[in-house]
């Protein structure tokens, strides 16, 4: 099997291919940045993530990312 190695490398070089081509086409699809429902402001995070499971005991939590952003870097964390 002399000619079977070859391709190899090429084989390697198109999977490759097809991945940054698959990562291209889904950040081609995105309409601008995520919005918080109903918010209005891109920069709003609601964590709300465990009510998928069922009723939550506290309340979802909203914040500005900004204030958290500057708040770390007060602290000089990253």
């Amino acid at each position: 099997m002399k000619g079977g190695r070859p391709l190899l490398p090429w084989a390697g070089i198109l999977l490759v291919c097809a991945a940054i081509s698959i990562v291209c086409i889904e950040a081609y699809g995105q309409k601008g940045p995520v919005k918080t429902p109903g918010s209005g402001r891109p920069d709003v995070v609601k964590i709300d993530i465990l009510t998928a499971f069922g009723r939550a005991e506290l309340p979802a939590v909203t914040f500005l990312h900004n204030k958290h952003a500057d708040a770390l870097l007060k602290e000089k964390k990253d």
